[in-house]
């Protein structure tokens, strides 16, 4: 089963981009990053959790703990927005495992 079992705070961050040509102009892009927590399963019993990571969107992924954080290249943002998943986790964890039980 797979399902969204918390929510962290959102992000709002602006990309700019410079247009081309004579008199070159600058687009503003702001993105609003909604963010949650989701229980996943493998898709079969006997299979193990994989994560596949759309190259479009994404070049790697990690797991992290908040001691090792700091060794990643990321803005204070995204480093904020992975601590208060951590926190998240910390802090409710015990409640969504024993949730996860009783189903």
């Amino acid at each position: 089963m797979n399902e969204i079992v918390g929510e962290i705070p959102p992000f709002e961050y602006s990309v700019e981009k410079i247009l081309g040509g004579i008199g070159s102009t600058t687009s503003v892009k702001t993105t609003l990053q909604l963010n949650f927590v989701a229980k996943v399963a493998p898709i079969s019993p006997t299979e193990s959790l994989k994560v596949i990571i759309d190259p479009q969107e994404h070049q790697n992924y990690v797991w992290v703990s908040k001691d090792d954080l700091d060794r990643y290249n990321i803005t204070e943002g995204m480093k904020k927005i992975v601590m208060d998943a951590l926190d998240w986790g910390e802090n409710n964890l015990g409640r969504v495992v024993s949730d996860w039980e009783k189903e």
